[in-house]
């Protein structure tokens, strides 16, 4: 087998892989949603106790990791405009209220992250 086909058959696995687990987090994503709906169904009453926690368990998981993939995205953000703008001790307001926000975003969701020596983004 020469480099090509080798490379070609590799490049099928990785598709075949990549596929397989798309349909697997769709697969999970259905399947989470049909629980929680189901839960908001039943009346609480009735709902058995199982059900109740998977639900909440559910929604709490995903409720964490939006928090996560939201101060991400603010983080990067940051890290745009304080390259774009150069500013080192007089940040401009934009970087202020971004870094306001994801101080409180990042007390809201309890994430610790580790300071850095010039603070930077991480910084009080």
């Amino acid at each position: 087998m020469n480099y090509n086909q080798n490379h070609k058959i590799m490049q099928i696995k990785g598709l075949a892989v990549g596929l397989y687990e798309i349909a697997k987090g769709l697969l999970t994503l259905v399947l989470d949603a049909g629980i929680v709906v189901l839960s908001d169904i039943i009346p609480d009453i009735i709902e058995p106790e199982g059900l109740k926690q998977a639900a909440n368990d559910r929604v709490e998981t995903y409720k964490q990791t939006m928090k996560h993939i939201i101060f991400s995205l603010l983080i990067i953000f940051y890290i745009c405009i304080s390259q774009t703008t150069n500013t080192n001790s007089a940040e401009s307001e934009l970087i202020y209220s971004i870094r306001a926000n994801m101080t409180q975003l990042r007390s809201i969701s309890d994430l610790h992250l580790v300071d850095t020596q010039d603070e930077g983004i991480y910084g009080p």
